[in-house]
């Protein structure tokens, strides 16, 4: 079982040494890590580099950030940068991952077992400060049901939660454009044309600090009426994709 992490990079000097440290340990000789990296300017490349491990491969995501201060940028612009993480995974099962958290020795493992009968893991996690201290869980509970709607209010689909099938893989790339959550939309596919399963265990510590570009504790401070359009957009963009494979399907 060939496992592929996706990883979307950038300026992660600080934390993401620690963090493929703490994937690379649990990974077989066949396995890979794929770091997508979004144009960083401080000492990420090197850091990665220095590894000198070949299961790690690095790629430059082509369409770097033009506005970096822009919010709205700032998540299509991580959602590219793991969209090209994801096309160049090899991989039969694929895990997402920050930069900046840290995994727990058992994650891969226990994950794995799961995904013999599912096709999309989401797991639990624990928060940490910049300093890895224990952070309170103000705001860690996610709606957990199937429906459409509820699940689309409030995603219980945190990507550097997730693990998935090859399967899921195909069905989600290519991304469309100017997606907002990738997280979001591979865990809409999952559901829709899979089996997802959202276990308990703790397997990772999930960093929170000032430069977080999603919000899995705080609430957001969008305004309403971008929270609906971009909605009403993804509704638009999912349900367009899952007609695609249902034709690709019954052909």
């Amino acid at each position: 079982m060939r496992v592929s992490v996706c990883m979307a990079s950038y300026n992660g000097e600080k934390y993401i040494k620690k963090q493929i440290e703490s994937i690379i340990i649990q990974l077989s000789s066949d396995d890979e890590i794929i770091i997508s990296d979004d144009g960083s300017i401080d000492n990420t490349i090197n850091i990665i580099e220095g590894f000198k491990d070949s299961r790690i491969k690095v790629f430059n995501n082509q369409s770097l950030r033009k506005n970096r201060k822009s919010l709205i940028e700032r998540f299509r612009s991580a959602t590219k940068n793991f969209e090209n993480a994801l096309k160049n995974a090899s991989g039969e099962f694929i895990f997402l991952s920050d930069q900046d958290d840290i995994w727990l020795d058992n994650r891969v493992e226990i994950t794995l077992q799961y995904l013999k009968e599912c096709d999309l893991v989401v797991s639990d996690y624990s928060f940490i400060d910049e300093n890895d201290n224990p952070v309170a869980e103000i705001f860690n509970k996610r709606n957990k049901t199937k429906g459409f709607i509820s699940n689309l209010i409030t995603t219980p689909y945190i990507g550097c939660g997730m693990a998935f099938s090859k399967k899921i893989l195909i069905n989600s790339l290519p991304f469309p454009k100017n997606l907002f959550a990738h997280d979001l939309w591979i865990g809409f596919i999952a559901q829709y044309s899979g089996k997802v399963l959202f276990i308990d265990h703790k397997l990772f510590l999930h960093r929170r600090h000032g430069q977080n570009t999603s919000y899995s504790f705080e609430r957001s401070k969008n305004s309403l009426l971008f929270k609906l359009s971009y909605r009403l957009d993804f509704m638009i963009k999912f349900f367009i994709r899952y007609a695609q494979l249902l034709f690709k399907k019954n052909r």
